[in-house]
């Protein structure tokens, strides 16, 4: 095999297609199934979303809701680890330095600020 040494520019019409075909089954799989046909009998305890993923070319984020803070970083975590291992099968890599979480709260007085790394 010959290496190719070319690819689409930086801010090119084309790129926002092609990321948006390249990563479409990265999209799916947090896409949730149509509700009439996996209805749940009876509610989640702690009153939680799916986790949904938002992606416009190579940014991406991932969001869930849920009255507790556990389930919210449980659901989380194993949605970033999905994503993760996805984004390491295509032979991608997300940036580290540009990752954030952040924790809305009703409570004024909710101080705190869990992680979702093992460390």
């Amino acid at each position: 095999m010959k290496l190719v040494h070319n690819g689409i520019p930086q801010g090119s019409p084309i790129s926002l297609i092609l990321a948006a075909f390249y990563t479409a089954e990265l999209l799916e799989i947090f896409t949730p199934p149509d509700p009439t046909h996996n209805a749940q009998p009876f509610p989640h305890p702690d009153n939680s979303t799916k986790v949904h993923l938002l992606m416009y070319v190579d940014d991406g984020k991932l969001y869930v809701s849920s009255t507790s803070l556990n389930t919210k970083i449980l659901l989380l975590k194993a949605a970033y680890l999905k994503a993760e291992q996805w984004l390491r099968d295509a032979g991608l890599s997300s940036d580290y330095s540009k990752q954030k979480i952040i924790h809305y709260s009703c409570q004024r007085d909710h101080n705190s600020n869990p992680s979702i790394s093992n460390s």
